[in-house]
């Protein structure tokens, strides 16, 4: 049960760090490709999505960073602790990548040890980068060279990721943490047995209460079976949207947060008595690991329940199996918003 254990470990960690964490990062984000790690960032002035960056250090000391803004535009960062830049101070800089035509712009210090610059041209700037062998930052306060290694792909997620959060806003983010819903906890154990009734997992063991709330939350239900593979989880969060829709892309960006290979999402309504459902599922490919992460919407009043199922690399459900699965774990939420 190898992935299903690292993915409890990663929602643990990006869930408990949502608190402390600074506000610009989008929790569940975050992504990574070879050397380079990412994640998606929100303006400090509107809370907006604003840019997905990736990252990777050199052994120069120099961490590279390549963000893909929401104004479609390149911004080349570079930092390092022994940098002597004055905070705020501008000077020209320019950026070879290879042999091609340089790309000539104004860098700007944002702290003493790091400085940024923004590439208008987008397509060139993508191309370069992603295609390129070695970039070259040189100015008169500093000269860095870079080895492009796996940007591609790394540019590749980061643009991905860009587009999965366009119309992010703080407004819309889930409230998490100390949320907590007028239905029972018992109700959300009936839930939660009616979903482990349907998978046949008899081995199950319930999350206790610390760990539910070690994950951030006051209320919900988890369980997970070792011998099926599998992570399940039934919780109710304030309805944010005006429609289940509108929530699929911060749905997306926090599954896509739990997987550290290459990730596929998808999204889609589902038609249950007449209930308003959606469907949001994510398969991550680790090496030779597969596992999916299927999340299952169901608006009632100003709430929303959400049925969680993470599907390890061994466990024994085939796709249509699967299909057939969530179907009837949302049938029996239809059913239960219906009744409520």
């Amino acid at each position: 049960m190898r992935t299903i254990r690292r993915s409890v470990l990663s929602f643990v960690a990006l869930v408990t760090s949502a608190l402390a964490a600074n506000s610009d990062v989008i929790q569940g984000t975050g992504f990574k490709h070879g050397n380079w790690s990412g994640e998606a960032y929100t303006s400090e002035t509107t809370g907006a999505f604003s840019h997905c960056v990736v990252s990777a250090d050199y052994r120069s000391g120099d961490t590279l960073y390549l963000s893909v803004t929401k104004g479609a535009t390149v911004v080349i960062g570079v930092g390092n602790p022994a940098f002597r830049f004055s905070q705020g101070e501008s000077f020209p800089a320019t950026i070879f990548v290879d042999g091609r035509p340089p790309f000539h712009a104004r860098a700007s210090a944002f702290r003493h040890d790091f400085a940024t610059l923004e590439i208008t041209e987008f397509e060139r700037g993508m191309t370069a980068i992603q295609r390129g062998n070695v970039m070259r930052f040189v100015s008169d306060k500093f000269t860095g060279e870079y080895g492009l290694k796996g940007t591609s792909g790394a540019l590749d997620k980061a643009l991905q990721c860009a587009i999965d959060n366009l119309e992010y806003t703080e407004a819309n983010s889930k409230p998490q943490g100390n949320y907590r819903s007028n239905i029972e906890q018992a109700t959300f154990y009936q839930l939660a047995t009616q979903m482990i009734t349907i998978v046949g997992a008899d081995d199950f063991q319930y999350l206790s209460e610390a760990e539910i709330e070690g994950l951030g939350f006051s209320n919900g239900v988890f369980w997970k079976s070792e011998a099926y593979d599998l992570l399940g989880g039934t919780l109710v969060l304030p309805l944010t949207e005006p429609n289940l829709q509108k929530s699929d892309a911060s749905d997306i960006a926090f599954l896509s947060g739990l997987c550290n290979g290459d990730f596929a999402s998808q999204a889609k309504a589902i038609t249950t008595s007449g209930m308003e459902q959606r469907e949001v599922s994510g398969f991550c490919i680790e090496g030779a690991e597969k596992s999916q992460f299927v999340a299952l919407k169901t608006k009632f009043g100003d709430e929303v329940l959400y049925n969680i199922m993470f599907f390890g690399s061994n466990a024994p459900s085939e796709a249509t199996e699967r299909s057939e699965l969530t179907g009837n774990v949302a049938l029996k939420a239809a059913s239960f918003a219906a009744e409520n």
